[in-house]
């Protein structure tokens, strides 16, 4: 399977998708509705508190008061004031979900609640989207209102990053056994590896429950490199090599760099030991991406492992629960493909790189 007797492993969300862990975006973007909006927007309606710092108080005071005509987006709520008939209000604020742009304090998260596509929950990249947007609202003698601004953007995108660590730890972790038997068999010493070097983007203890440095005859080392639920997470946009990151740099704001994770790596080793203890040590390796989707938010970390000349074969395993769907396995594995063609910048070597859909593996 492999071409040489190293091997750098990429863990992403798929691998805790895999484990029917509710670790996507999506899934936090629900919980953070019924966890956190719901209850609290029942103590505004109940109480009619106009007060509460997690919503704009002009639109909960036109919910009050009758002379007041509410928004148009936030006007379903009002059914709900001075009724004591709560049973299909969480479901109904998830119907209404557009509604909390604009309503919610926090304009990070309103703007990504406010999305049209249910799929849209990239943090991360709304986040630099918006950043983006800052620096184009004033003149460029205006530092002090860019600064500002973008304090509170990162401010934003600070507590989303907080509270998605308190949902992570809520969720109950189990192991199965057809990923024990993959990994038993495609990261071990039989599948004719020397070494193997874990990178996990995720926060979660998820591969712990596997073991694997148990095989005495691989040399095991695993890189949390976002950190851990049990520490400071990493949490942010990771591309510093686009011209957009450029721009933003220098304008000499440092406010405006917060939120990349290239300033977040420089706490730990972490970044440095993928250097010293993968990239450089090994005198040539194969890559096997299990479960990251190979986007832009870690280009920079992912165009060193990918580009590197001693990157000798990328493999990118077939989604085990689309085995009856070849059409949808097939453009699961292109999807990503198409990633590391951004990432990859010769296409003749992404070509020759890639273990092609017909020869790779089935991750379960």
């Amino acid at each position: 399977m492999y071409k040489t007797k190293n091997l750098i492993v990429l863990i992403g969300n798929g691998f805790d998708l895999a484990h029917g862990l509710k670790t996507s975006y999506t899934h936090f973007a629900d919980y953070y509705i019924d966890s956190i909006v719901s209850p609290e927007l029942v103590n505004a309606l109940r109480y009619r508190r106009s007060d509460l710092e997690m919503f704009n108080s002009q639109h909960l005071s036109s919910l009050f008061d009758n002379s007041m005509r509410p928004d148009n987006s936030v006007a379903f709520l009002k059914t709900y004031v001075n009724n004591d008939n709560w049973d299909h209000f969480n479901k109904s604020i998830h119907n209404h979900k557009i509604s909390l742009n604009g309503f919610l304090t926090n304009k990070l998260l309103g703007t990504l609640y406010g999305s049209i596509n249910d799929n849209w929950f990239n943090v991360e990249k709304v986040y630099f989207r918006e950043l983006l947007k800052i620096p184009k609202k004033y003149s460029i003698n205006e530092e002090a209102r860019i600064s500002e601004d973008a304090l509170i953007l990162n401010s934003e995108l600070n507590h989303i990053k907080q509270e998605l660590g308190n949902y992570l730890n809520t969720l109950k972790i189990k192991p199965k056994q057809d990923i024990r038997a993959f990994l038993d068999t495609n990261v071990s010493n039989k599948a004719g590896l020397n070494n193997a070097y874990v990178v996990n983007f995720n926060y979660t203890p998820t591969l712990n429950n596997y073991e694997l440095y148990k095989d005495q005859k691989l040399e095991f080392k695993v890189n949390h490199i976002h950190g851990t639920l049990n520490n400071e997470i990493i949490f942010g946009y990771g591309d510093d090599q686009s011209e957009e990151y450029k721009m933003l740099r220098d304008l000499e704001i440092d406010e405006l760099l917060d939120g990349f994770k290239t300033y977040d790596y420089a706490k730990t080793n972490n970044y440095l030991n993928i250097q010293s203890h993968a990239i450089d040590y090994y005198l040539e390796y194969d890559v096997l991406v299990l479960g990251h989707s190979l986007g832009m938010t870690d280009k920079t970390l992912l165009e060193e492992i990918l580009n590197s000349e001693k990157c000798k074969r990328i493999h990118i395993p077939k989604r085990g629960d689309l085995q009856d769907n070849l059409e949808d396995q097939y453009r699961s594995f292109i999807s990503i493909y198409k990633s590391a063609s951004r990432i990859i910048s010769n296409d003749k070597r992404l070509r020759n790189l890639v273990v092609n859909f017909d020869d790779t593996v089935v991750f379960p």
